[in-house]
C-alpha cells in the first residue's frame, strides 16, 4: 500500500489508522463504523490524497476493511465498515484497551475499560477480544487473564479452558511461567482425550519453546509403567485419525506423517531432534499402528541426523518399559543401516556394547537384544567395530544368572481378577487362549534341559530321573517298569493276520471299548497312587513328563511358560481403576475400537513384554532344539528370534509400499514393462477368438527383455518380471467372456557350454509354473538392511542343482541372479499399506561385484555410485521388475566364463464372468539367450481347448 501511494514506509500510517478505527470501536461500536466517518477518518491520513486511488478504497480492496449493513436497532439498514477478519479486529481493539492503562489490574476493576466489556455476559459475546487480551497480557505483563478477572464477574470454568487452549499456542515462548503450566495441568479432559497433551505435542517440535519435548520428556521419564501408560499411552493409542480416514487430522498422525514424508533436508536439527524425542515416547502406546509407522518415521528423520542416536540411546537408557526400549534399538539398527558414515556408526556400536552387553547379561528382551547385536554386526561387517568389543559377548548364548522361576497354579489363581483383569489370564492361561496357545507355541523349540547339563535328555532319561528321584517303593519299580520298551517280535505279522486284526476291531468293537475302558482305569489308579506320593509342584510336572515321548528331546513346558508370563504381565501394574474403561471402550479383541485390528489392550501389551523377556530367559537357561526341517537350514544354538518367526517389523527400510500395487490387471505401462495386450476393443466372440488362438498376436520378447532407462539411455538386462492384464466386455451379462493375458521372464546364470543341454531339457515343455526358478527368499523375517552379511543369510544361495529345481526341467547347475525381498503388512506390522515384495541381486552377485546398497534407497544396488542393479517399482509406479545394467552384467559373465539365458512362460485364456465356462487357453514359453547384443530365442505353443 505505500507503493502505490508514495509513503514512506517507516511513517507506519495504516498501522496508526487500523489502531484509530479499533480505538473507536469501542465501546458501542464492535460490530462497525458508519461508512462516512470511516472514510473521512482515513481519508485524513493521506498525505498524498491526489495521488492514485484514495486510501480508503484501497484498504477496501485489499480487503483489509469490509463494508457491511448495520443490525444494530438505531442503524439498521446504515452502510458500516468493519475489519475483514474478526480476529484482526479483535486483536487491534484488545491492543487499545490495553494501550489505554499503565497498570492492567486498573482494566479489569470496577468501572475499567476491561471491565465494561465483562458486564451483561460479556466474556461470552466478546469471547475474540478476550482470546486476544489473554495473548497480549501474558506477553506484556506476563501474567495471566484468567488471574485478572474480577471475583463478582461469573465466568463458566469451561469459558475459561477454552480461551487458555485456543491461544497458548500463539504466545511468545517468553510469555510462560509456572502460572501457564499450573492452568495447564487444570485443563479437563474427556473420554481418553486430554486438552493438554494436545497442547503439548503441538508445542513439542518447537526448538527453545519451554514446553517443548524436554518438558514431556522429563515428565513421562518419571513415571511408572502403569502410570505413564494410564496418562500418556492410552491417550496417544486414540489419536489415530487422518484426513484419509474422513476424520480430522490429529497432531499424533500430522507429527508421524511429516516424518515420514515430508520436506526434512532444510530443517534445523534441534526441531528433528524434538521431533524424535516425541516420537520415541509414541512407542509406549497400545496401538500397534502408531507405534509401528513411529519405528519408521524415526528411522527416515534420525537417517538425516544419525549422529543423535548415541544421545537418545543414553537418554533413555534407564527407562524399565522394554516395549519403547525395544524399538529405540530397532530405530538405531535402522539408522546405522542406511547411512554411510562410518565413524557415527562406530558410535553406535560402542555405546551399545556398553549399554546392552558389557556386563555380560544384557537387557533380557528377545527383540531387543536382535536389534542390538545387529547394530554391533554391521559395525563388524564394514570393519569399524572397536577392537576392545569381543564378538563372542553380544552372540547368543548370553549369561543370565536369573534363573527361570516356576510360578505355581496358587500364585496365578492368587492374581487378582475380574473380567477385564482375567483378560490376561484367559489370553495366556485359557481356553481357546490364542496368545498363549500359538503366540506361545514356539517355546518348544527349547527342550527342557538346562543349558549347564551337557546334553539335551529325552523323555525316556527325563521319566527315568524323575521316577528315582521323587517316587518310591512298589509305585516307582511299576513305573520304570512301564517305561521299559516294548520286545519287538522277531516275526512280522502277515498282510492278512493285519487285515484279521482290523476287522476283529471292526466287528469286535465292543470287546475293544470294553479294553480300552479296562487300561483307562488302570492307569487312573496308577496315576492316583503317583500323585499321592508327590506334592501340588511335583504333580503339575507328572502331568508334563507323561506327555513327553520317550524317544524325542524333551521340549520346554508350555503351561510353565504361560504361568511365568501370566505372572510377569500382571507385575507391570495392570489395574482395573486405571485400563478397564479404556480396555471396554477401545481394544476388546484386535477387531474392534478405534483402529481397528491395530488396537490392543494395554494388558496385551504387557503380555508381549512379558513374553519377550521369558523368551529371552530361555534361551539362556536352557539348551535349543534344532528343528530338524528339511528345507529350513538350522543350527544347533539358538541364533535370533527368526528361528522361531518372531520378528514383527522391518526397521531398515520405511517404504509403506512399491509401485506394483497399483498395476496388477491393469495397463499402467512402464518403459521397463512396456506392452499391452492388444485385446479386441469390441465384444465380438469371433474377434475374441482369433485373438485367443493367434500364434502371431505374442510379445516380442527380444526386445522385452533388454530395456533402455530414458533418464540417461542407459542399458539394461530384465533378470525377472511378471505381467498380467485382461479385459471383460461386459458388466450385466455374466456369460460374455473376458480375455486374458500374462506372462513371466525368469533368468538364470549358466555356465558356458551347458546351454544345449539345458535347451533339450525344456525342449517342448511347459515354463509358466513359479516354482521353476525358485529364488532365495527374505521369507518375511530378514532385514533389507541385513542382505546379504547378516547371519540369517548365512546359508541363502542362489546356486541350484538340477535335483532342485521343480520337476527337475532345468537339467544344469545354474545361478539365480535375483532374490526377492518379502515383507508382510497386517497381523503383526501396521506400518505398511500393503505387503512390500520387490527384487535384489543374489547375494553372489553383491559380494563378487562389490555392490551397495545407497543410504535411504531400496530398489538401487551400486558398484562405485554407478547403479547395476535396480527395481523400479520402489521409486515408480509399475510392476515389480529386476534389471541389471547390461555393460556391467555382460562383463562379470565373461570373467566368470558364463552367460544369462531366459525361461519365459505365459498364457492367453478365455473365461467367462466368475470362470463358470471356459473357452480355451494358449500357452506360449520360450527359451532365450544373449548373442551379438541381444536377446534371441524361440516360442513353442500349446492348446487347451475347452472340453464340451
Amino acid at each position: 500500500m505505500a507503493r502505490k501511494k508514495k509513503f514512506n514506509p517507516q511513517e507506519n500510517i495504516v498501522k496508526s489508522i487500523l489502531i484509530d478505527i479499533a480505538s473507536k470501536l469501542l465501546p458501542d461500536n464492535l460490530d462497525g463504523l458508519p461508512k462516512h466517518d470511516v472514510r473521512k477518518l482515513i481519508n485524513n491520513y493521506d498525505p498524498n490524497p491526489n495521488f492514485g486511488d484514495s486510501l480508503f478504497d484501497i484498504l477496501i480492496d485489499e480487503g483489509i476493511l469490509s463494508e457491511d449493513i448495520s443490525y444494530k436497532e438505531e442503524q439498521r439498514g446504515n452502510l458500516i465498515v468493519r475489519f475483514t477478519y474478526e480476529r484482526f479486529s479483535d486483536y487491534f481493539i484488545a491492543q487499545e484497551l490495553v494501550n489505554k492503562v499503565d497498570r492492567i489490574e486498573i482494566a479489569f476493576s470496577n468501572g475499567g475499560s476491561i471491565w465494561q466489556l465483562l458486564k451483561d455476559n460479556g466474556y461470552y459475546r466478546f469471547s475474540g477480544i478476550f482470546e486476544a487480551l489473554a495473548i497480549i497480557i501474558a506477553e506484556r505483563f506476563n501474567k495471566e487473564l484468567e488471574d485478572l478477572l474480577p471475583d463478582d464477574i461469573e465466568i463458566g470454568k469451561w469459558q475459561l479452558d477454552e480461551t487458555f487452549q485456543n491461544t497458548v499456542l500463539w504466545r511468545s515462548p517468553n510469555s510462560f511461567s509456572e502460572r501457564t503450566l499450573e492452568l495447564l495441568n487444570n485443563l479437563e479432559g474427556r473420554s481418553y482425550s486430554h486438552p493438554a497433551l494436545e497442547i503439548l505435542l503441538k508445542l513439542s517440535t518447537e526448538p527453545n519453546h519451554p514446553w517443548n519435548a524436554e518438558l514431556l520428556h522429563r515428565n513421562l521419564m518419571n513415571k511408572e509403567i502403569a502410570e505413564r501408560d494410564h496418562f500418556w499411552s492410552i491417550h496417544i493409542a486414540r489419536g489415530d485419525s487422518s484426513e484419509e480416514d474422513d476424520e480430522y487430522e490429529s497432531i499424533i498422525r500430522t507429527i508421524i506423517e511429516w516424518s515420514h514424508s515430508g520436506e526434512i533436508e532444510s530443517v534445523e536439527e534441534e526441531r528433528i531432534r524434538l521431533c524424535a524425542i516425541t516420537l520415541i515416547w509414541f512407542l509406549t502406546t497400545p496401538n500397534r499402528r502408531i507405534r509401528d509407522r513411529s519405528t519408521k518415521s524415526l528411522v527416515r528423520i534420525v537417517s538425516s541426523y544419525p549422529h543423535l542416536v548415541e544421545d537418545l540411546l543414553n537418554e533413555f537408557s534407564n527407562l524399565e518399559d522394554t516395549y519403547l526400549s525395544e524399538r529405540l534399538y530397532a530405530v538405531a539398527y535402522g539408522v546405522i543401516c542406511n547411512t554411510d558414515k562410518k565413524d557415527i556408526i562406530k558410535g553406535i556400536a560402542s555405546t551399545t556394547f556398553e549399554l546392552i552387553f558389557k556386563d555380560g547379561e544384557p537387557t533380557p528382551h528377545i527383540l531387543l537384544r536382535d536389534y542390538a547385536r545387529g547394530i554391533l554386526e554391521y559395525a563388524l561387517h564394514i570393519g569399524v567395530l572397536s577392537v576392545e568389543i569381543p564378538p563372542d559377548q553380544f552372540r547368543p548364548p548370553y549369561k543370565s544368572s536369573q534363573k527361570l522361576d516356576n510360578p505355581s497354579k496358587k500364585e496365578i489363581e492368587g492374581i487378582a481378577g475380574d473380567e477385564f483383569s482375567s483378560r490376561i489370564k484367559s489370553s495366556v492361561m485359557g481356553f481357546p487362549g490364542d496368545f498363549g496357545n500359538y503366540t506361545m507355541g514356539c517355546v518348544h523349540n527349547w527342550s527342557s534341559t538346562p543349558i549347564a547339563l551337557p546334553k539335551i535328555e529325552n523323555g525316556y532319561e527325563i521319566k527315568e530321573r524323575f521316577a528315582r528321584e521323587l517316587l518310591t517303593d512298589d509305585v516307582q519299580k511299576e513305573y520304570l517298569a512301564k517305561l521299559e520298551p516294548t520286545p519287538v517280535s522277531d516275526t512280522s505279522a502277515s498282510p492278512e493276520e493285519l487285515l484279521k486284526v482290523i476287522r476283529r476291531i471292526e466287528y469286535d468293537s465292543e470287546e475293544y471299548k470294553r479294553s480300552f475302558e479296562d487300561r483307562r482305569k488302570e492307569q487312573e489308579e496308577f496315576n492316583s497312587r503317583v500323585n499321592a506320593q508327590l506334592n501340588e509342584e511335583q504333580q503339575e510336572y507328572y502331568r508334563w513328563v507323561s506327555g513327553v515321548s520317550n524317544d524325542r528331546p524333551a521340549a520346554f513346558s508350555r503351561k510353565w511358560a504361560q504361568r511365568w508370563v501370566c505372572k510377569r504381565a500382571h507385575e507391570f501394574g495392570w489395574t482395573e481403576e486405571l485400563f478397564a474403561d479404556f480396555e471396554r471402550m477401545c481394544s476388546h479383541g484386535r477387531g474392534g475400537g478405534p483402529s481397528g485390528g491395530a488396537m490392543e489392550r494395554v494388558g496385551k501389551k504387557y503380555q508381549w513384554m512379558a513374553f519377550h523377556e521369558f523368551l529371552a530367559r530361555l534361551s539362556d537357561n536352557y539348551h535349543w532344539t534344532n528343528r530338524g526341517y528339511s528345507d529350513v537350514p538350522d543350527d544347533d544354538i539358538y541364533e535370533g528370534p527368526w528361528q522361531i518367526y518372531k520378528r514383527d517389523i522391518d526397521p531398515t527400510i520405511w517404504a509403506r509400499q512399491s509401485g506394483e500395487f497399483k498395476t496388477y490387471h491393469n495397463k499402467q505401462c512402464t518403459w521397463w514393462q512396456p506392452y499391452n495386450f492388444p485385446f479386441p476393443n469390441e465384444n465380438d466372440p469371433a474377434a475374441k477368438t482369433n485373438f485367443l488362438w493367434d500364434e502371431d498376436v505374442l510379445p516380442e520378447f527380444s526386445e522385452l527383455l533388454q530395456r533402455t532407462m530414458p533418464d540417461d539411455n542407459s542399458n539394461w538386462l530384465v533378470l525377472h518380471g511378471f505381467w498380467s492384464e485382461n479385459r471383460k466386455y461386459s458388466d450385466d451379462n455374466i456369460e460374455s467372456p473376458y480375455l486374458d493375458g500374462w506372462f513371466r521372464i525368469n533368468s538364470i546364470f549358466i555356465r558356458k557350454g551347458d546351454f544345449d543341454s539345458l535347451a533339450k531339457g525344456v525342449e517342448g515343455k511347459t515354463l509358466c509354473d513359479p516354482h521353476i526358478v525358485n529364488a532365495p527368499s527374505t521369507q518375511h523375517e530378514g532385514f533389507l538392511g541385513e542382505y546379504p552379511w547378516h547371519p540369517i543369510y548365512r546359508h541363502l544361495s542362489g546356486w541350484r542343482e538340477p535335483e532342485e529345481v521343480f520337476r527337475e526341467q532345468i537339467a544344469v547347475e545354474h545361478l539365480i541372479p535375483f532374490a526377492k525381498y518379502e515383507w508382510e503388512d497386517g497381523s503383526n506390522d501396521y506400518s505398511l499399506n500393503s505387503s512390500l515384495y520387490f527384487h535384489m541381486p543374489a547375494k553372489e552377485l553383491i559380494e563378487e561385484m562389490d555392490l551397495v546398497r545407497p543410504p535411504g534407497q531400496w530398489g538401487r544396488w551400486e558398484h562405485k555410485e554407478q547403479p547395476v542393479f535396480f527395481d523400479p517399482s520402489l521409486e515408480e509406479y509399475g510392476p515389480s521388475y529386476a534389471l541389471m545394467r547390461t555393460e556391467k552384467l555382460q562383463k562379470w559373465l565373461e570373467d566368470n566364463d558364463m552367460e544369462i539365458v531366459w525361461l519365459i512362460g505365459g498364457e492367453k485364456q478365455m473365461f467367462s464372468s466368475g470362470a463358470r465356462q471356459f473357452f480355451g487357453r494358449l500357452v506360449y514359453n520360450g527359451l532365450f539367450k544373449y548373442k551379438d547384443g541381444k536377446p534371441i530365442g524361440s516360442i513353442w505353443y500349446s492348446r487347451e481347448e475347452p472340453t464340451n
